[in-house]
């Protein structure tokens, strides 16, 4: 039976988290959130309040193997009245609007852009993680994922629907207590890997090189120390430096925070 409650819950909104001078980052994702026309409600978390978005106020905290992303999806999110919980790191910068965001989770209780180069015999990359490809395979296998083919998550975007949350977080903190009880020390991003793929498989739509007209990474400084805007540019793959091409309406703009701070700092004391 539906509940009134459940026909009133709005269908997603957008959340990020940034205090200090990530605060500052936090206030120039939301600007260009707005600026590019976005309407749907983005939630933040910070420790002070941040222009055009609703703020919940929060403590400091540790930032101990980014895990607080989790804790605050479960703590301060997930009572909240949305189906859907989209999620951006605070370096993340809209240059486009972004439609439809919603299609990304069509028929699958969770995304995270996958990336394939961890078994691709493509993968430049010896180790990650304190891991060989192959160990963290072997990792992945053992606490019961059957793909033979296995993926790494960026955490820098995902999304979850509400009822998966608690599956989610059991699923990612199990994982991260396992890689403890083996010697690895994991960020998130290993984790959110094992949790997107237990809950919702492989999807195409998933894979990060299959989106790069929604999201991309800017791992080589396209806009190193300036502010992203909408231009096509060359994406190269984080384990086989193969290129793709990419016009995001999102940059994860990893090579730009010092710009996004201080166009961020001038927004909060306008």
């Amino acid at each position: 039976m539906i509940t009134l409650k459940e026909v009133l819950m709005r269908d997603v909104c957008f959340w990020s988290i940034g205090d200090g001078p990530y605060a500052a980052l936090l206030q120039a994702l939301v600007h260009s959130y707005r600026h590019v026309g976005m309407e749907d409600d983005f939630h933040v978390i910070s420790d002070r309040q941040i222009k055009e978005a609703i703020t919940h106020i929060v403590p400091p905290f540790s930032k101990h193997c980014y895990l607080f992303k989790y804790i605050f999806l479960t703590e301060i999110m997930q009572p909240l009245d949305y189906r859907y919980f989209v999620f951006l790191d605070s370096d993340n910068y809209f240059v486009r609007k972004l439609e439809n965001v919603l299609d990304l989770v069509k028929d699958i209780p969770l995304h995270s852009f996958l990336e394939g180069g961890v078994t691709s015999p493509l993968n430049k990359r010896e180790s990650w993680q304190f891991c060989t490809p192959s160990q963290f395979v072997n990792l992945m296998h053992n606490k019961g994922l059957k793909n033979e083919k296995v993926y790494n998550a960026n955490g820098g975007f995902f999304i979850v629907e509400k009822n998966a949350i608690k599956k989610m977080c059991d699923l990612l903190f199990d994982f991260w207590l396992y890689g403890l009880s083996q010697g690895r020390v994991f960020s998130d991003e290993p984790c959110l890997s094992y949790a997107t793929q237990m809950l919702s498989g492989v999807q195409e739509k998933s894979l990060y090189n299959n989106n790069l007209h929604i999201w991309a990474v800017d791992w080589k400084g396209v806009f190193e120390n300036q502010i992203p805007y909408d231009r096509t540019w060359i994406n190269y793959d984080f384990y086989t430096n193969e290129p793709h091409t990419a016009r995001p309406a999102i940059v994860h703009a990893v090579k730009s925070k010092d710009a996004l701070i201080s166009f961020g700092k001038n927004i909060l004391l306008s």
